[in-house]
């Protein structure tokens, strides 16, 4: 069998395919991943995602707290300016388009940071 390493294109399997919408439940006792699939019913969900490709993420739906998201790099700032407004109501306004960058590290809601922190890891 004969590979031809210059038209390797293929992305991580376990990497989330660019271009997705990643939807999360809030909830205080931790995020539950919604959609994609391969994240469905499991808590704080670890988000593989390939540099340099386009992901949204958000959540539409929560237990009624006041809940934000934001995108940490390993030190817990915020970059990018990749955060959502504190609100008790889930929608369009609390999801956040981005491309991925080798500085993220964790998703997380600033009130509830110590249960709402997911890893996010770049291939």
């Amino acid at each position: 069998m004969s590979t031809d390493d210059d038209h390797e294109t293929t992305d991580p399997i376990d990497a989330i395919k660019p271009g997705t919408r990643i939807v999360l439940y809030a909830e205080t006792a931790g995020w539950e991943g919604e959609s994609p699939d391969s994240i469905m019913g499991t808590s704080n969900p670890t988000l593989v995602l390939i540099d340099g490709k386009n992901y949204t993420i958000g959540w539409n739906e929560g237990d009624g707290a006041m809940h934000n998201l934001e995108i940490r790099d390993a030190e817990g700032n915020v970059g990018y300016g990749l955060k959502t407004d504190l609100s008790s109501e889930g929608g369009d306004d609390q999801f956040l388009e981005f491309t991925a960058n080798a500085a993220m590290d964790h998703y997380v809601c600033q009130p509830h940071s110590t249960t709402m922190v997911g890893d996010i890891q770049i291939k």
